[in-house]
Parts: structure tokens; C-alpha cells; sequence
């Protein structure tokens, strides 16, 4: 069956997956769930593990939220926990007309690590924190392009999916210890960093189930010296309980 194709094909690519680089949804269709519909899921890679929830609020608009565990690409241990929550209003279109569009907002933690860090020092590769980033404070600004194209019978949806974003990271919180012994710095230092990045999603899904295959790609702001591109492949899963159906 097409479906099961689409499914050893996604779960064969994590094999090649790289890590994490945005606590949020990225690679999302545009449309929305419907009201009191709940979807919940995962995100898996090989640097990269998520639990994620979204809610129909209200029709076309719906909220998300996601708990990111991710993993050190130099140690291989768990790094860092983050989280994140944004709501998506789709503005224009039906998957039954094909075209979706929508946009939305969010805000979350983020890990800042190697490439990514602020302009007022620079950190030397034998210092933990190059190792082991620290935790960030980012807002999310996306939008998000669909189309879908049905089934014969119309119940099962393949999505082609554009996601482009916007993150503002305004903050970092890091804690790191110096070469000497006992040496430790903890603190706060403003980041001021504007990035953005692209995701591109092929989904397949009917009315209680979807999967979908999702590459990002994240590019460094202008104030980023280091031109922190970063990509990484991953699947996210999703069941959803028609809470929300008519009768």
C-alpha cells in the first residue's frame, strides 16, 4: 500500500538524520484541526526526540505545544530538555480545494550551541559550554503553504508542504565550567539574534492518523558571524482524536 511505502521510506532516512536545531513544530501542514479535535505525536532523529500535543481552539485556529529532548552531536548524551507553544490560524483555503495557507506565532526555549552564540565573547573549543550549548529564549514567527492532493474515495491526503519562519532569540542563559579547577561561570547575556530557516514536508494522513517526512534548514541571521547553517532531517507522527466530529 502507498501508505506503508511512505512509512519505510521515512523510518530508513532517520538512519541519515543529523541533529535538532529549533524546539519548535517546524515542517507543520497549514490546516488546522478542527474544533476540540486533539492530535498528539512525536518528532523522531537521531539527534532528536519530541512529544508534541495541538488543540482545535476555535475553527481555523488551533494550538501546539512540544518537549524537545535533544542530544549532543560531540558526546552523543542527552543535552538539554526545551519546550515551546504557538497557535496557527489558517486564513485561506480547504485541503478539499487543495491550496492551504497559514500563519501563527510562538514562543519557546531553544539550545544554543557552537556557532549560534552572542557577539560579546567567543567562547575556545576546550570550554564546556562549546560542548554543551546552554538554554536560549526564542519567539517564532511562521508561515505555512500546503497542498494536498486526495484519494479517489477522498478519505486519505497527500500533503506537500512549505514552512518558512522567522526566530528571534533575545536571550541566553548558560552554565559552564572554566579550565581551572573550580572555575564556573553561570549567567544571562543578551543574544539580540534574528535567524530564520525553511522546512519542506511530504505528508500522507486520513482523519485520525498522519506521517510526515520533514527537512529544515536553518540559516544565520545577519548579526551571526559564524553563518550557522544547519540541517536536519526527521518524522513526526500524529493520532487524533476526533473530540471535535459532528454526529
Amino acid at each position: 500500500m502507498r501508505k506503508n511505502i511512505f512509512l519505510l521510506t521515512f523510518i530508513a532516512v532517520v538512519l541519515f538524520l543529523t541533529s535538532c536545531v529549533t524546539s519548535f513544530e517546524t515542517g507543520q501542514e497549514a490546516a488546522t484541526l478542527t474544533k476540540n479535535d486533539l492530535a498528539v505525536g512525536f518528532d523522531a532523529g537521531s539527534m532528536k526526540a519530541a512529544l508534541s500535543a495541538r488543540y482545535g481552539l476555535i475553527d481555523k485556529l488551533d494550538l501546539g505545544t512540544s518537549c524537545n529532548f535533544r542530544f549532543n552531536e560531540f558526546s552523543g548524551k542527552a543535552s538539554s530538555i526545551s519546550v515551546s507553544g504557538d497557535f496557527k490560524w489558517q486564513f485561506f483555503g480547504e485541503p478539499a480545494n487543495h491550496f492551504v495557507l497559514a500563519t501563527g506565532a510562538g514562543f519557546g526555549t531553544g539550545i544554543e550551541r557552537t556557532t549560534l552564540w552572542n557577539e560579546l565573547y567567543e567562547p575556545g573549543e576546550d570550554e564546556a559550554w562549546y560542548r554543551y550549548g546552554g538554554t536560549s529564549y526564542d519567539a517564532y514567527l511562521p508561515l505555512y503553504f500546503s497542498y494536498y492532493i486526495s484519494s479517489k474515495d477522498g478519505k486519505d491526503l497527500i500533503s506537500l508542504n512549505c514552512n518558512p519562519y522567522i526566530v528571534y532569540r533575545f536571550g541566553f542563559y548558560d552554565n559552564y565550567t572554566g579550565l581551572g579547577p573550580g572555575d564556573a561561570f553561570t549567567g544571562y547575556q543578551k543574544l539580540d539574534q534574528v535567524y530564520g530557516g525553511t522546512a519542506f514536508s511530504i505528508g500522507v494522513g486520513n482523519a485520525k492518523n498522519s506521517l510526515l517526512g520533514i527537512a529544515d534548514l536553518l540559516y544565520a541571521g545577519p548579526h551571526s558571524p559564524n553563518g550557522a547553517d544547519e540541517f536536519e532531517l526527521f518524522i513526526a507522527y500524529r493520532h487524533i482524536f476526533q473530540f471535535g466530529k459532528k454526529n
